[in-house]
């Protein structure tokens, strides 16, 4: 079964979330403080770690044989390994690799 886990991206940093609160529509974050939800962005944990044992959240950029993937996680929680509007089909945890994620640095897509 995979852990649901989730970080929370705000204007200045990222954070780890200890408890989200849909009627208020408000997280905990790690460093004990509240914020509301639409003030940042929260990203799910896939259940995937990459060759560091890093854990890969959704809207990682990790790089995998040469080319760096962004991940995406579907309605049905199905993660997924996109370079622009192709997807990638296999996946080997020991070639892979975290380099950063979308919000800290998009123009390692480019």
């Amino acid at each position: 079964m995979r852990e649901v886990k989730f970080r929370f991206r705000s204007v200045w940093w990222m954070h780890q979330v200890k408890m989200i609160d849909f009627v208020k529509k408000q997280v905990l974050l790690s460093d004990w403080d509240y914020r509301d939800i639409e003030t940042g962005v929260l990203m799910q944990y896939t259940g995937l770690k990459d060759k560091n044992w890093k854990e890969i959240y959704e809207w990682d950029i990790v790089r995998y044989l040469g080319y760096n993937y962004e991940i995406t996680v579907d309605t049905f929680h199905w993660v997924r390994f996109m370079l622009g509007k192709d997807q990638l089909n296999r996946w080997d945890a020991q070639s892979s690799e975290i380099i950063w994620n979308i919000y800290e640095n998009k123009n390692l897509l480019e």
